[in-house]
C-alpha cells in the first residue's frame, strides 16, 4: 500500500484531537456533577487501558462499582 502524505492526514488528526478534548471536558463536567449531586467529592470514573470500567473514589475507600454492575442496573 502506498504511503499517504502527512499533509493529507493532518486535518483528520487535528479534528480527532479536538473531539477527544471535547469528550474529556464533557466527561469532567459529568464527573463534577456526579460529585456534587451525590455529595462525595472523591467520586470518579475509573479508567483502565484507556476506557472507563467503573465508578470508585480517589482514596480507594469505596469498593469499585464495575461497568458490568452499572450496565445491568440501567
Amino acid at each position: 500500500m502506498k504511503q499517504i502524505p502527512i499533509k493529507k492526514l493532518t486535518p483528520y488528526w487535528k479534528e480527532s484531537k479536538q473531539l477527544t478534548l471535547k469528550y474529556h471536558r464533557k466527561l469532567g463536567a459529568l464527573e463534577k456533577k456526579m460529585r456534587q449531586e451525590l455529595r462525595n467529592d472523591k467520586l470518579e470514573f475509573f479508567w483502565c487501558d484507556g476506557e472507563i470500567v467503573g465508578i470508585g473514589t480517589t482514596d480507594r475507600k469505596m469498593k469499585l462499582i464495575q461497568d458490568t454492575q452499572l450496565d445491568s442496573n440501567s
